[in-house]
């Protein structure tokens, strides 16, 4: 009698497994496919009934074996097996995406689980997989990639909790950016005549005066004392005198130039 519940308990696990992937393994006799949901597993098909097998994983050097580990392999569909190289390869699109891409004309495109990248739907075809530029977030409002403080993917918190500790953001204007502190987003202010740059992280000069955000050089602090800056009109600029600021415009057939602090002959 036993043996018979046994038998039949087996039973009802094969067919958990073959009704769970049943799609995947369905007219199959032998062979390995990839997961429908994650690239860190994958499926042996045996006879129509499929077994959800996970990825090798590597636990910490000096750690014990019971140490939580993050796997460090995924599956490669064309290799039949797992590599740490096919963790760069462009996601498959879930069930949950495709369907999601069926409602939405051509060429939208939705977000990803993943802050870093976003689907474009391709009507019939499968969503392809987009990558945001580095240290960028897709901001589902916008559609677009954008400042990881202006995509709002993430909480300020779990954002700074995930970056350098002296990372910086691009913020709503272009003389603005964000630093961490203490887990929250601070706004900070470029000095008269930069602008936060991205690329270089950082403020950098605004040699041509492109961002309109600009309003006058602070005169109270003593660094700028007797120093010339540029103004958005090319043939005017600002000069601080004492602890006040004054506005200058260069002769006719003239324009002020920020490199030199002077007018020089030539039009804008």
């Amino acid at each position: 009698m036993e043996w018979i519940v046994l038998i039949v308990v087996l039973g009802a696990v094969q067919l958990s497994l073959a009704q769970n992937f049943t799609d995947q393994c369905k007219g199959v006799q032998y062979d390995i496919v990839r997961h429908p949901d994650s690239n860190k597993k994958y499926i042996v098909c045996a006879y129509g009934n499929g077994q959800e097998i996970n990825c090798p994983t590597e636990t910490p050097n000096g750690q014990n074996s019971t140490t939580p580990v993050v796997p460090d392999t995924c599956f490669d569909s064309s290799l039949k097996s797992c590599t740490k190289d096919a963790c760069n390869i462009p996601k498959e699109p879930s069930a949950i995406v495709k369907g999601y891409c069926a409602t939405k004309d051509p060429l939208e495109k939705i977000a990803s689980v993943d802050c870093g990248h976003f689907y474009v739907c391709l009507g019939e075809n499968d969503p392809f997989y987009v990558e945001c530029p580095k240290g960028q977030h897709y901001s589902q409002f916008d559609q677009k990639c954008t400042s990881p403080a202006l995509a709002k993917c993430m909480t300020p918190d779990k954002l700074c909790a995930n970056t350098d500790k002296n990372a910086t953001f691009a913020a709503e204007n272009c003389n603005e950016y964000y630093v961490c502190n203490t887990n929250q987003l601070s706004k900070r202010n470029c000095a008269y005549g930069y602008v936060y740059s991205e690329e270089a992280e950082s403020c950098v000069a605004d040699v041509a005066m492109s961002c309109g955000a600009h309003t006058k050089p602070d005169c109270s602090d003593s660094k700028n004392a007797n120093t010339y800056f540029a103004h958005k009109d090319c043939t005017k600029f600002y000069m601080c005198i004492q602890t006040e600021v004054y506005e200058g415009k260069c002769a006719t057939g003239y324009s002020f130039n920020s490199k030199t602090s002077s007018c020089q002959a030539g039009v804008c």
